[in-house]
């Protein structure tokens, strides 16, 4: 199959594509630089996803669209909207009219009005995708670890296995059902590969879902720790990163809609996934005893 892919450059990207390539489709892949991130395991063209004249040729003759790319961290409301709503949008009128049938969008768990900005941005994203008329495949993935240390579960393990405390935000009661890349991305590609192609909205999780705290315990218990956990009010951190998009710090540590979309309740259930390709994540615990002491 020939797939022409948007947020390749990622760190998703950079693990999926080689995947999808070794599993035999084509891939091309819009990029915003002239940099190929795939290792020469695909095509990349340079393009912007609001700008479909920089990449219309290349998607005129795929089979299926991947949507990945998105905005994830901005202290400007309207950003997330602009690229991860109206970039859904115009990438969707560009794959029909190419006609192309298939479109996969990956979205999150923390989708919904309640999750701020980011997470409001990518409902009304998902909303468009559905009322495409396309045959569409909605990806719900939960919090990734695996990839390095920049996401929440990364830098909760690290701090979990060499601090003499960890910074709970609020109560911790809000539940992560945290899954790795490596069954993630393999996830993605049979969902993406199967025949007749699937349609609906699937969550892709880890097996357990547990509150905060609760991964706490369960990191250190596996690490032969007990940090101290100081909390730290949420109310306190919404204040903090308003500050800080007030003085627009170019990479700030949080960003205002991070606190909402933390604590928002999230779909847990991959019932839906287990009985159209058999997914069947490995837990946290048994990660982590594949490499001691690492995240992976």
């Amino acid at each position: 199959m020939r797939i022409f892919v948007t947020g390749a450059s990622g760190a998703l990207g950079r693990s999926l594509l080689p995947l999808l390539v070794e599993q035999g489709h084509e891939v091309t892949a819009l990029v915003r630089s002239g940099v190929s991130h795939g290792g020469g395991s695909h095509r990349s063209v340079v393009g912007d996803l609001l700008r479909p004249t920089s990449y219309r040729d290349e998607i005129a003759d795929v089979d299926a669209v991947l949507h990945m790319a998105a905005v994830t961290h901005t202290n400007r409301a309207a950003e997330y909207y602009r690229v991860n709503r109206d970039g859904t949008d115009t990438l969707l009128k560009e794959t029909k009219r190419a006609g192309i049938d298939r479109f996969v969008f990956v979205s999150t768990r923390a989708v919904g009005p309640a999750g701020g900005a980011y997470s409001d941005s990518k409902a009304q994203a998902e909303e468009l995708v559905r009322g495409s008329g396309l045959q569409w495949l909605i990806l719900r993935p939960a919090e990734v670890y695996g990839l390095d240390q920049a996401e929440m579960i990364g830098r909760l393990i690290e701090t979990v296995g060499s601090a003499t405390f960890v910074v709970v935000p609020g109560d911790g009661s809000y539940e992560l059902a945290p899954l790795h890349i490596d069954d993630l991305v393999l996830a993605m590609s049979r969902l993406i590969s199967k025949t007749p192609a699937v349609i609906g909205v699937f969550t892709l999780a880890g097996p357990e879902s547990l509150s905060f705290n609760e991964w706490i315990d369960r990191i250190a218990g596996a690490r032969g720790v007990r940090p101290l956990k100081i909390h730290v009010s949420l109310a306190l951190l919404s204040i903090a990163a308003s500050a800080m998009g007030l003085i627009r710090i170019r990479r700030p540590p949080i960003v205002k809609d991070q606190v909402a979309r933390l604590v928002l309740a999230k779909d847990a259930d991959i019932a839906p996934a287990r009985r159209a390709i058999d997914f069947s994540p490995r837990t946290l615990a048994e990660h982590l005893a594949l490499r001691p002491g690492a995240d992976s």
